[in-house]
């Protein structure tokens, strides 16, 4: 799941609707919060994971194998303020796929699949109803999530999750009796405790198995860092040794900069003209780095937002995901194009039954104008007394 994308597929199930037959395919992706740690999955193997534990019970009913989810698991789900929050996960079914499935294809190019019967909600009426995914047409309106509230959010991540300790040299392992697991034979291993006890290499960072330049074993995640992943995402590329950014905004490369001097990272600057017009690219080089994001941010070959920053703090999510997503409406729009203009009447009609709707849950007095196509919403506002007072 995206940001900007549908929230979980509880939604329905939090404001009424019962959440029998809320299926989807077996590789739909989904935000999970598992013991505090969120992260993107496929549903299929996580279902799979929990019907398989010994200490679960699994029932059968009406050819759904069904067990009670553990007490971990959180997912979001849509309350009728249109907020959204964590709940925890009840119950966990799977069953055989039928012979047909609803698929659905968004404004933003996401698609989306599920059963009939699948519980979706809409807005209908100026009010967030649920919906069978059958009786949705083009043209209806779904929920996304612009973003959710982290109690307990990641403010580091541990590298092994990304660099496997069999490749990579963590310095952590090196004292109190050896490590458990490391790149190199008995002489390279002799040699990385004698560069750490000189000072020539630094404690708790992981180095490349023949290299020098190294990142923290716990990798911070905060408005630097995540700026710098954002940028990757919507203006980089990498290689086995580098990271490089291309951007012409001066503010923006120095930007770069200093997330390289903070690491100790070298950085080598180039302008070029190879695209349409005149660009410039900061490098940065670190083989940790380079491996560490190309690990994290590509799956089947394209970039996508880290699993990471979904838990990380809210300045981390959004500097991480916001450039990649920016990107990719500046690759769908045409140039000088507005996202929301007059010529598109369905989508003002909404925001302006949206902000009819906000106004009156605080209570101020508003109207649509008669003209279906005005665009125009009236709000009562406290005018002057005629004495120079103002009402109330």
């Amino acid at each position: 799941v995206d940001p900007l994308e549908p929230v979980g597929t509880v939604s329905a199930q939090s404001i009424g609707e019962p959440g029998t037959q809320m299926s989807v395919p077996h590789d739909e992706r989904i935000v999970v919060r598992r013991n505090g740690e969120t992260s993107v999955t496929e549903i299929g193997p996580l279902v799979d994971e929990l019907l398989a534990a010994e200490s679960r019970e699994v029932r059968s009913i009406d050819d759904h194998e069904v067990a009670r989810a553990a007490d971990e698991f959180d997912v979001l789900s849509l309350r009728d303020d249109e907020q959204v929050r964590w709940k925890p996960v009840e119950e966990i079914s799977r069953h055989d796929a039928p012979d047909e499935l609803l698929e659905f294809t968004l404004e933003s190019g996401r698609q989306i699949r599920a059963t009939k019967a699948h519980s979706f909600v809409t807005r209908r009426d100026n009010d967030v109803v649920p919906v069978a995914g059958d009786d949705l047409s083009a043209g209806d309106w779904l929920p996304v999530t612009r973003s959710f509230g982290i109690d307990d959010a990641t403010s580091e991540i541990d590298l092994r999750k990304y660099l496997p300790a069999e490749e990579y040299w963590y310095t952590s392992t090196l004292t109190d009796g050896g490590a458990a697991t490391h790149p190199g034979g008995a002489d390279q291993l002799r040699n990385k405790r004698d560069a750490l006890a000189a000072g020539d290499i630094d404690e708790h960072a992981v180095y490349p198995k023949g290299g020098t330049v190294s990142l923290p074993e716990r990798f911070p995640l905060d408005e630097e860092t995540g700026f710098f992943v954002g940028a990757f995402l919507a203006e980089g590329n990498c290689t086995d040794h580098y990271v490089s950014i291309s951007n012409v905004d001066e503010t923006f490369q120095d930007r770069v900069r200093v997330f390289a001097d903070r690491f100790d990272l070298s950085v080598n600057e180039y302008a070029n003209d190879s695209g349409f017009a005149e660009g410039y690219d900061v490098r940065v080089n670190g083989t940790v780095l380079a491996e560490f994001l190309h690990a994290a941010c590509y799956e089947d070959g394209a970039k996508t937002v880290p699993d990471f920053a979904y838990g990380a703090t809210g300045e981390v999510r959004h500097r991480a995901a916001r450039r990649l997503l920016q990107r990719r409406r500046q690759r769908r729009r045409p140039r000088g194009a507005c996202e929301f203009d007059r010529r598109q009447p369905d989508r003002r009609s909404f925001l302006l039954a949206g902000a009819s709707r906000r106004l009156r849950d605080a209570r101020v007095d508003r109207r649509l104008a008669d003209a279906p196509d005005s665009g125009e919403l009236r709000v009562g506002v406290p005018r002057p007394h005629r004495h120079g007072r103002r009402t109330r």
